[in-house]
């Protein structure tokens, strides 16, 4: 297989680690909220240092491009977590976690660009407001 000469354009191969990887990630994170903290014990320094571990003046692969999901999971409120008590932040779930990676990922500046992606966002917005959460 011919390799892109750009370190943004993965072959299938590294396409499917890093889909593989993220789903993992996603499964592991949803499997395992209740052993977590719902709050992290903050400390500007360490989130600091976590987010300098990645430079753009040496290149990483993918998957350690996008270690930044440990982070999330040290440096955030857990909203999903059973002892989470928010107001406003309602738990999210797999297919919501699925539908974000669909439709809100893709560029869509204009609907003539994108008419599929505007139109799924468009809907999945509108039913949001009248499915009852859980």
């Amino acid at each position: 297989m011919i390799k892109n000469n750009s370190i943004l354009n993965l072959d299938t191969d590294e396409r499917m680690d890093i889909g593989t990887y993220l789903l993992e990630q996603i499964n592991d994170y949803m499997t395992h909220i209740r052993g977590v903290r719902v709050s992290p014990e903050l400390s500007v320094d360490a989130v600091a240092e976590h987010v300098r571990r990645l430079s753009f003046e040496h290149p990483v692969s993918a998957r350690e491009a996008i270690y930044i999901l440990e982070g999330l999971r040290q440096y955030q409120v857990h909203t999903p977590h059973p002892r989470y008590f928010g107001l406003y932040n309602p738990r999210p779930n797999f297919m919501g976690i699925m539908a974000d990676n669909d439709y809100c990922s893709i560029q869509s500046a204009a609907y003539s660009l994108e008419p599929c992606a505007c139109s799924g966002r468009n809907r999945k917005l509108t039913i949001g407001r009248f499915v009852k959460m859980q």
